[in-house]
Formats: C-alpha cells, sequence, structure tokens
C-alpha cells in the first residue's frame, strides 16, 4: 500500500510539473509592447465565478469540478465552467477582461527561461492553444507570449502568456480575486503584480512546484473556506495541513488577506 501510495504521489508530480519546462522569450520583451483588446467573456448578472479546466486533457479530475462548482453555487454563484479546449491565448485575454467575482484557474504554469536556458524572473501560465511559429508574431516578439512543452508530454508544444501580455491588456474590467492552482504560480510576484496592476483585487498561487493530488484538495479547502466567508488569509492558512511537496499557497499583495468573497461581491 505505500509503495502504492509513493508511485500515485510520484506520478501526480510529474503531471503538474507540466509547467517547469519553459519558452522561448523575446529579448525585446521590456521594449514598447502592442495593445491587446480582447472581447470581454459575458459573465451574467449577480454573484458570479469562473472555473478555468486547464488541467482537464493532461490531468482530469471531473470530481474537483463538480465540488467546485457545487460549494460556489450553495453560497449563490452562478458558475460557469470553461474546459481545457477553451484556453487558448485569446481566451486568457478574453477572461482577464471580465467583472467575475472570482476566477479558479486549474492550469499548467510554470518559470520563464530565454533559450539559453536562464531564468528570467517571471512566470507564465500555459493555454491548451497549439504552438505555431507564425502566429500571434508581434506577441512572441515582444515577448508577451512563447512556447511551453509540458513534462506530461514533451511532445506536445503549446503557447504560454507572461506577464508582459497581462501588462498588455487594454480592458474597463478585471475580475476581483484570481486563484491560480498550477505550479510557481507565485513563485516571486510578477504574475500577481501584473494582475494588480490590471485591476484585479487579489491573487492566490503556489510559491513552487505541487502534487497534482495536493493542488486539487487545496483548492477544495481554499474554495470552501472562502464561500463559508472566511478572509483569504484563514482560507490559505486552512490549506496548509496538505501534505503539498513542500509548496505553499500565497497571496498577493498583503492586504488582500482581509478580503472575503462578500467584500468585493457586485462591485
Amino acid at each position: 500500500m505505500r509503495q502504492t501510495g509513493k508511485l500515485k504521489n510520484r506520478i501526480d508530480l510529474i503531471l503538474v510539473i507540466a509547467a517547469a519546462i519553459l519558452i522561448i522569450y523575446g529579448a525585446s520583451g521590456l521594449l514598447i509592447k502592442p495593445k491587446i483588446e480582447p472581447q470581454p467573456i459575458a459573465e451574467g448578472q449577480g454573484l458570479t465565478a469562473a472555473i478555468v479546466d486547464g488541467l482537464g486533457e493532461d490531468y482530469p479530475n471531473g470530481t474537483v469540478i463538480r465540488v467546485l462548482k457545487k460549494t460556489l453555487e450553495d453560497a449563490g454563484y452562478k458558475v460557469t465552467v470553461y474546459n481545457a479546449s477553451s484556453v487558448t491565448v485569446d481566451f486568457i485575454g478574453s477572461i482577464l477582461c471580465t467583472d467575475y467575482d472570482i476566477v479558479i484557474m486549474r492550469i499548467h504554469g510554470g518559470k520563464l527561461r530565454d533559450e539559453a536556458g536562464r531564468e528570467l524572473g517571471m512566470v507564465a501560465f500555459f493555454t491548451n492553444e497549439p504552438y505555431n511559429k507564425d502566429k500571434y508574431r508581434e506577441l512572441q516578439a515582444q515577448g508577451l507570449v512563447g512556447l511551453g512543452r509540458p513534462a506530461l508530454n514533451p511532445e506536445k508544444e503549446v503557447f504560454v502568456v507572461t506577464p508582459l501580455y497581462v501588462d498588455s491588456l487594454q480592458c474597463s474590467q478585471a475580475p476581483k480575486i484570481i486563484v491560480v492552482a498550477s505550479c510557481y504560480s507565485m513563485d516571486g510576484t510578477s504574475m500577481a503584480q501584473a494582475l494588480e496592476r490590471h485591476g484585479v483585487r487579489a491573487y492566490i498561487g503556489w510559491d513552487g512546484l505541487v502534487y497534482a493530488n495536493a493542488n486539487d484538495a487545496a483548492l477544495e479547502a481554499l474554495v470552501k473556506k472562502l464561500a463559508e466567508g472566511a478572509s483569504i488569509s484563514e482560507a490559505v492558512l486552512s490549506t496548509y495541513n496538505i501534505d503539498s511537496g513542500g509548496s505553499r499557497l500565497l497571496y498577493y499583495p498583503t492586504q488582500a488577506g482581509q478580503l472575503t468573497l462578500g467584500d468585493v461581491a457586485g462591485e
């Protein structure tokens, strides 16, 4: 039994590591960037939430998606679930131009590296959009999007989006709270700061690699506490008893720890 459990954890870890192998990053990424004006997704009226299941192809877990959806619906939220095939470059831009009260992104994430393999001090979000060197050529040249290869399937090449992509978004609204359930999503604050500048009130993510089963268990615990009215700080702390392989959920900015879902609802 112990061997089986260890093997399961090892497999889960490999599945979520999918993010760790990155990226072609445009050398001119710090220059003037193009403006991206995505078409916002219509999220409806009242309390709204979105669940983006970008891991649904590489690591499907219909149970956790159903639990998250029911937890939020029981708290009065209209919940929209987006499947893995929906997660394209344009979709990331569009959902970041919505006014959802909370967006939960169950995706791959990783550290940005240049062609020589040097870390660039930023993180990126994986899409499920097949990579094409001739697509988004200007965005690639400017370092807004790049190439990622999931470790689970290193022959699979997909687009990733960087903090520079978020900085380039031109839209009048943003989700209130974003939970990014991916490896490295809070390895530093590059993406968190970009989303704060974009208008996001609170950002929650992992500070390193995380087991896939722990990732989902933490999501359930976090969302349950938030739906019950707990603050972000309390909800994040409730996940610290989960064996996540040494990584922790963190939030940004510091003052966001006092926020509850009720504080941002309908703003």
